[in-house]
């Protein structure tokens, strides 16, 4: 996808047996334990360690991803969770 200057390159990998897209994948497997933006970015980037170390996902696969605004944000759902 390339818009004004930026572009962006999904890359897909077999995890748990099927062909998925790697950012929707980590990203959809731990929204609902997110509570801000911050930790939202932190599960994933501790399911990507955990799946590179088991040998599940390549290093050349592995996202880059950055919040872009403020970190501390509330995911929409997370307010009155109790966490």
């Amino acid at each position: 996808m390339k818009a004004e200057g930026i572009s962006c390159t999904a890359k897909e990998a077999v995890l748990d047996g099927h062909l998925r897209g790697i950012v929707s994948y980590y990203a959809a497997a731990t929204l609902a334990r997110a509570i801000t933006m911050r930790s939202w970015l932190g599960l994933i980037e501790a399911m990507v360690a955990d799946d590179l170390r088991r040998h599940r996902l390549d290093d050349n696969k592995t996202p880059s991803l950055q919040v872009l605004g403020d970190a501390s944000s509330l995911l929409p759902g997370s307010i009155g969770v109790g966490r």
